[in-house]
């Protein structure tokens, strides 16, 4: 009563039939929070004093430049990566 090999991971055909055949750049704009802080985030920021200060606190301005930086991160004419300080 012999057994069997069982292969320990995928072929090399199933591997190669796994890789992206091309490289497809990031569209960060296309991506969901990219469009709400895109369309939100200054309306938020307005917002704040009236309906949220009492309860969260002062508006902390490092958001401003946390949210700018993501949404200039990955594009061309920005040429900028996110790293949030």
């Amino acid at each position: 009563m012999g057994s069997a090999a069982v292969p320990l991971g995928p072929q090399p055909q199933a591997a190669l039939a796994l890789r992206p055949l091309a490289y497809r750049p990031r569209n960060p704009r296309a991506t969901s929070l990219y469009q709400l802080l895109e369309t939100h985030f200054e309306t938020l920021k307005r917002l704040w004093e009236e309906r949220f200060e009492r309860r969260y606190g002062f508006w902390q301005g490092y958001w401003d430049s946390a949210v700018f930086s993501y949404l200039d991160c990955g594009l061309f004419e920005t040429d900028r990566k996110f790293y949030p300080s």
